[in-house]
């Protein structure tokens, strides 16, 4: 196969590409460095909101019970205009898609920090706001993923979606501990919030520096019903066996990751390791750097192209998961390999998110791209949602390790009946496939 690699989809609108040379070549180009700023203050900024909503919900004096009804709130319109926002995204300019979320964050944030310095912020308004600033995301992010074809060759699309993905948990953090450290510092809440609107300002406007490489931004089409629509890129998706059950797939595998980075690891250090709570801040940390070295590592791998790939990942996160359940040692070494094992869990995520978001960039049609980016979003937001119900549930009926077991065993399940369904016993097998894109490697026989 030589330099050539492409998707493991084999359908019209394949590409043989060849390798990119690496990311500074990468970064060299003006829209796609652009867009990574973008995505990098979009994250921060989201890290920033998230904790400053939290902070402003406690100095209203908000039960535990209204917090949690406050979070839910906040994240279920963004799940349920997902589907939406793809239609959106494939029937209009997507970086003007991108530029109004962003003046829409801005503003609305903005509000936020004004009614704050006029003490008649209150929970209602304070859920009512930020409600309508992360439900930009259901719009921003079909379109964020959908865009950059536009103005890269397929050859660099694992690079970019590697880099891009390494940045998304550090960044988050990093505005989560900007939000802390303001707070630490007493400083002024509405001054904190107008910050963060300015992140958000920052990041649409150097969406400006984005050109496309056609004249036409994307596949604009007339505007119809909205099912038709998605219904329109489901059909798409689904003459691609696998990568539509990976697509489905990705339900559970969202369900188990967030569930255990939301309410798993928390809890189990707690109950588990009998640590302080703060001590979480410590594995969750240890998750984005995991997330970030393994994205840049994957996404050199020409094996990082293959769909196929993408399921180690669910593997990975059910391995690791088990291993928290036999982790027996006592002290610091618990600690530290609770650290490890929440930097695996990170590695899955990119194992799972590079070659999945490449295959669409590259495999589906330009016209419902965004659909097919909507359908995953929301079912990994619906997945996120039920997880963290779920294993919280499970923790209170039978005990962290239990709930951690049944987990595991869940997510194994999973693989096993979507990897089979997406590749029945007449194609070869991951490791012979895998082994097969290698230069040198002599391909398996029929």
């Amino acid at each position: 196969m030589g330099n050539t690699v492409t998707c493991d989809q084999n359908n019209n609108n394949n590409h043989a590409t060849t390798a990119s040379s690496g990311y500074w070549p990468l970064l060299k180009n003006l829209s796609f460095t652009a867009y990574l700023s973008n995505q990098i203050l979009i994250n921060l900024g989201d890290g920033l909101l998230g904790l400053l909503v939290t902070f402003s919900a406690l100095k209203l004096n908000a039960t535990a019970t209204e917090l949690g009804l406050i979070v839910s709130c906040i994240a279920l319109p963004r799940g349920l205009l997902g589907l939406y926002g793809g239609v959106i995204a494939d029937q209009y300019n997507r970086r003007t898609i991108m530029l109004l979320s962003d003046l829409a964050r801005t503003s609305g944030i903005a509000l936020i920090g004004i009614l704050t310095w006029c003490d008649f912020l209150n929970l209602i308004n304070l859920t009512f706001l930020a409600s309508l600033v992360t439900l930009t995301s259901a719009f921003s992010k079909p379109a964020g993923k959908a865009i950059v074809p536009e103005f890269l060759d397929h050859s660099e699309l694992c690079l970019a979606n590697g880099m891009t993905q390494s940045v998304l948990w550090p960044s988050f953090f990093v505005g989560a501990f900007l939000a802390g450290l303001l707070d630490g510092m007493s400083f002024f809440s509405a001054y904190s919030y107008l910050l963060c609107a300015g992140v958000f300002a920052i990041a649409g406007l150097v969406l400006f520096l984005i050109k496309s490489k056609s004249s036409s931004t994307n596949g604009v089409t007339t505007a119809g019903p909205i099912l038709a629509d998605v219904l329109g890129g489901f059909a798409e998706l689904a003459k691609q066996r696998p990568l539509l059950i990976r697509v489905i797939c990705f339900l559970v595998y969202s369900l188990v990751w967030r569930g255990m980075t939301q309410v798993g690891l928390p809890l189990y250090t707690v109950e588990a390791l009998n640590l302080p709570a703060n001590v979480y801040s410590t594995l969750i940390i240890a998750t984005g750097l995991g997330e970030f070295i393994s994205s840049l590592i994957i996404a050199r791998l020409k094996v990082s192209r293959s769909l196929r790939l993408s399921f180690i990942g669910d593997a990975l996160l059910a391995i690791v998961i088990l291993g928290l359940c036999f982790n027996r040692f006592e002290g610091d070494m618990a600690t530290y390999v609770s650290v490890f094992a929440a930097a695996l869990i990170g590695v899955s995520a990119s194992i799972v998110h590079i070659p999945l978001t490449a295959s669409i960039q590259m495999d589906i049609s330009s016209t419902n791209s965004g659909k097919v980016f909507s359908i995953w979003n929301t079912l990994g937001t619906v997945g996120g949602s039920i997880g963290a119900i779920v294993i919280s549930t499970m923790v209170s009926l039978t005990g962290i390790t239990t709930a951690l077991a049944m987990l595991s065993l869940l997510t194994v399940l999973s693989v096993l009946v979507c990897y089979s369904l997406a590749y029945p016993k007449k194609d070869a097998s991951l490791v012979t496939q895998t082994a097969a894109m290698v230069p040198g490697l002599v391909p398996a026989k029929a």
